[in-house]
């Protein structure tokens, strides 16, 4: 785990995530989830050291299995987008690894089985703003990827989480993707740097052929 600014820190161990954790006087804003319930418990076990208040809240960048099949092992409020909410709503309750060919991340993980997805319990369409600390916490809308993306933003520390909206070392994927939308939340990237705004995005996943 790598403490990026004061108690804002990211880990990137583990396959086809990178996680975030923002520690506030009122608890743990928590982006993303190992993929993996197993990772996600043992990650959730490492973050008790970290202090700040008793609540927790995972946010859910969009609705890849990479990033939320752990959602559930957190034990914690989940929100998202409404789109990816909806999502959820049309997947079965239960996640079933084989048989799939993808190339993704959690292909890799032995023994995963069935899996119980954790709908997001809270949603919303535009922007939601937690108040947890003396700083504010953005969620974003930034359709592109996919149509449920966010990203995460701390306007005072300075600090971005952009999920699959920047890729790292490999060429966008635009299986399920609006690149129209695409283009223009990449437009706004340029200005946020110049103002000295810190991007964070995933790592590169192995392969990846087709959007879950």
């Amino acid at each position: 785990m790598q403490e990026i600014t004061k108690n804002i820190y990211i880990e990137d161990q583990y396959p086809g995530v990178t996680l975030g954790v923002i520690v506030t006087p009122r608890g743990l804003i928590q982006i993303d989830a190992p993929p993996s319930p197993e990772e996600a418990r043992s990650w959730r076990a490492s973050l008790m050291s970290l202090g700040g208040g008793m609540e927790r809240v995972l946010v859910n960048m969009d609705a890849h299995p990479d990033r939320t099949l752990g959602a559930r092992a957190m034990d914690c409020t989940v929100i998202a987008h409404e789109k990816t909410a909806s999502i959820f709503r049309t997947r079965p309750s239960t996640f079933k690894a084989q048989g799939e060919e993808t190339g993704a991340d959690w292909e890799s993980i032995p023994g995963l089985g069935s899996v119980r997805w954790a709908p997001p319990e809270v949603s919303f369409s535009d922007q939601m703003t937690l108040h947890w600390g003396d700083s504010p916490v953005l969620l974003e809308h930034h359709p592109g990827p996919s149509n449920g993306s966010i990203w995460v933003h701390l306007p005072q520390e300075k600090v971005l989480f952009v999920g699959d909206t920047v890729l790292k070392n490999q060429p966008p994927f635009p299986a399920g993707s609006n690149l129209k939308a695409w283009l223009a939340s990449l437009n706004l990237l340029p200005g946020l740097v110049l103002q000295g705004v810190r991007v964070h995005q995933r790592p590169r996943r192995r392969g990846e052929h087709s959007r879950h």
